[in-house]
């Protein structure tokens, strides 16, 4: 029996193509040329808008700003890492406390007179006064000098006064690490010039901050006058001092600047 061979009629979907508009020769060339002029062209922007604005220091303010990186004293881990004995470790006890003492009195000084010309603010510690510059200089030496001293004739005068080797090696690795904080260490003072307008937004917050402290100052001298404290009135008569004549400063250079 034959099989008859169905036909089988593909049809072909047409395909739509989006219709291509072609610019006439002549004027595609053209457009070709204008893209890699303008690739080519150097953007030149009027020079008005690149003219150097040329200020001097004296039409700005100068402010005087700290900064600074005082050390710190703690060798407890130092001392666990040697594992030293316990008879050692009360050894080095009171050392250590004299090494901390001596230079907790350097950081106490140092915020003490600080205080007296500096105030915090936004750029950190701010001041308007020449006599800022003394009293960096004066730390800027001392810092490391007392590091120095205290590694080179303390601790040194300690070694040789012990016989233990391994008291001799702690105090060989308390020796190195003042003298390592010595060179990391310092203090010192940055000029920053300002725009009027903005030198006296600071400076006004400056003086805003300095009133507050001033009122907590009296009103705590105001209690212990009633309770009659004679050390704390002292102490708080000479912080009002300090504070009253900082404000002055900072109120006469506002003014001046504003004038």
């Amino acid at each position: 029996m034959k099989t008859k061979k169905k036909k089988v009629q593909v049809i072909e979907e047409e395909v739509i193509e989006e219709e291509k508009i072609e610019l006439p020769k002549r004027k595609k060339k053209e457009q070709k040329q204008e893209e890699e002029k303008i690739e080519k062209e150097e953007v030149k922007l009027p020079k008005e808008q690149f003219t150097e604005v040329k200020v001097s220091k004296s039409d700005l303010v100068e402010l005087y700003v700290l900064n600074f990186e005082l050390p710190s004293w703690s060798s407890s881990k130092l001392l666990t890492e040697l594992k030293l004995e316990k008879w050692i470790l009360e050894k080095l006890d009171q050392f250590d406390k004299n090494l901390y003492n001596a230079i907790e009195a350097l950081r106490q000084s140092f915020y003490r007179d600080v205080r007296k010309v500096f105030h915090s603010s936004v750029l950190g510690w701010v001041a308007v006064s020449k006599d800022a510059e003394e009293i960096v200089q004066k730390y800027k030496e001392e810092v490391s000098k007392i590091l120095i001293d205290l590694a080179e004739n303390y601790v040194t005068k300690m070694m040789e006064k012990v016989h233990d080797q391994r008291l001799k090696q702690a105090y060989a690795l308390l020796k190195e690490k003042l003298l390592e904080k010595a060179k990391r260490k310092y203090v010192r003072i940055l000029k920053v010039y300002l725009e009027p307008e903005d030198a006296i937004q600071i400076l006004s917050e400056i003086i805003e901050r300095i009133k507050k402290e001033k009122e907590e100052i009296e009103k705590k001298l105001k209690e212990a006058e009633e309770k009659k404290k004679k050390r704390a009135i002292y102490n708080y008569r000479h912080e009002l001092k300090v504070i009253t004549e900082k404000l002055k400063k900072f109120e006469e250079f506002l003014k001046m600047i504003k004038s």
